[in-house]
């Protein structure tokens, strides 16, 4: 999402396969963990990567999402998480 000259990144998705392979019987607990809960921002002008400060409960790592700015606000909703299917929204201030 792009924030005047700005770009947000948030969540993503690493799946490693050697991870994988290695987790043997508690492969959910491994795909678990491949759902990403970065937040950062890119400078496009000058590209140096920033953190964000968040506050209250951030959004559950996720990936395949849609973020939009209300106000003060940046709206996550939907996507794909461990508990995929819910249609769940957080709002964070940026």
């Amino acid at each position: 999402m792009q924030i005047g000259g700005n770009l947000l990144i948030q969540g993503g998705f690493f799946f490693s396969e050697e991870n994988q392979k290695a987790a043997g019987l508690k492969q959910g607990s491994q795909l678990r963990s491949c759902y990403l809960n970065d937040i950062r921002i890119l400078d496009t002008e000058t590209y140096v990567w920033s953190r964000l400060r968040v506050s209250g409960t951030p959004p559950l790592p996720r990936y395949g999402h849609t973020c939009n700015i209300s106000g003060p606000d940046i709206v996550v909703f939907g996507g794909w998480n461990e508990k995929s299917g819910n249609r769940e929204k957080y709002c964070f201030i940026k």
